[in-house]
C-alpha cells in the first residue's frame, strides 16, 4: 500500500512539474509574466543651464494586461533613494555638480527594469557677467 501511494505521488509530481501551463509567478522566468517593462532610454548625458531639473521618463509594461506601478530613483547612494507613482522626478544640485542617476520601472507583476543617465548642472547664464567697465 505504501509503495502504491509513493508511486502515485511521484507520478503526480512529474505531471505537475513537467507540463507547462500558464504561469502567474513573476519570478518564474519560463512563465508568461516575466517580460520586463520597456523603458525609453534617457540621453546618456543631459547638460542643464540651471540647478533644477525635472526629468520625465517613459516606461510601458511588456504584458498587454499589465501596468507600471512604481518608478524608482537612485541619485548616487547605495540602493534606491526614492520611489514615485509618477514618471517625473525633480533634481536640485549646485552649479557645476554632476549627478549619476539610475531609474527603474516596476510593473504589476513585480518585474523591474532599470536605466541610467548623467545630469550635469552648469552655471546659469547671467547677463551681468557680460557687462564690463
Amino acid at each position: 500500500m505504501k509503495t502504491a501511494i509513493y508511486l502515485v505521488t511521484i507520478i503526480f509530481m512529474v505531471f505537475v512539474f513537467c507540463t507547462k501551463t500558464e504561469r502567474k509567478n513573476p519570478f518564474d522566468s519560463g512563465g508568461d509574466n516575466w517580460n520586463p517593462p520597456i523603458l525609453t532610454p534617457v540621453n546618456d548625458t543631459i547638460v542643464l543651464q540651471d540647478t533644477i531639473a525635472i526629468i520625465t521618463v517613459t516606461a510601458v509594461d511588456a504584458n498587454p494586461d499589465g501596468s507600471i506601478v512604481l518608478y524608482y530613483w537612485d541619485i548616487g547612494s547605495n540602493g534606491w533613494d526614492d520611489s514615485t507613482i509618477t514618471n517625473k522626478y525633480s533634481f536640485t544640485k549646485s552649479a557645476g555638480d554632476i549627478q549619476n542617476i539610475t531609474w527603474g520601472a516596476r510593473d504589476n507583476d513585480g518585474v523591474l527594469q532599470t536605466d541610467s543617465f548623467i545630469l550635469e548642472f552648469e552655471a546659469s547664464f547671467s547677463f551681468h557677467s557680460l557687462i564690463t567697465n
